[in-house]
């Protein structure tokens, strides 16, 4: 039996609205907490593919979706450019999936794809994870100064 997947008004019931979460946020970020959160995105685009479930469990309206907007976040990950909550938490839920998951990311193989040692990645992402709290939950910026909310052009 398929498992139902979670849309609209019920896919945020389940991850938390806020209108916050389309506020947009520049966050410091280290060279290595970028390269998590980079590899977090950019390994679907190898073995691990993403599924329609998958991808709406990460915040993305399904698979095509996610593909779709892969490059865009990267290029915003690698110019420290300002992304809206949303997006902050898609690449934070993205990362922990295929950081952890061995049925549904890299998990096990994370250090063989990204070059990154699993200690390394694990701290950078609980550093990742503090940081990115407020934002994520959809609470605005919260109290770190390396995060701040700032105005669209």
């Amino acid at each position: 039996m398929p498992i139902p997947v979670a849309r609209g008004r019920c896919r945020e019931t389940i991850l938390g609205v806020s209108s916050h979460l389309d506020d947009d946020y520049a966050v410091d970020l280290t060279d290595l907490q970028r390269s998590v959160l980079r590899n977090g995105l950019f390994q679907w685009l190898g073995p691990a593919r993403p599924t329609d479930a998958v991808a709406s469990l990460i915040g993305f309206g399904d698979a095509s979706d996610l593909l779709e907007q892969i490059h865009r976040l990267l290029v915003a990950v690698d110019a420290s450019e300002p992304l809206s909550g949303r997006d902050w938490r898609r690449l934070l839920i993205s990362t922990e999936v295929m950081f952890g998951s061995d049925v549904l990311g890299s998990g096990v193989e994370w250090p063989t794809v990204t070059g990154i040692a699993d200690q390394t990645a694990m701290e950078a992402l609980r550093q990742i994870q503090r940081l990115l709290v407020a934002v994520v939950r959809g609470q605005g910026a919260g109290a770190d100064a390396r995060v701040e909310r700032v105005d669209r052009p």
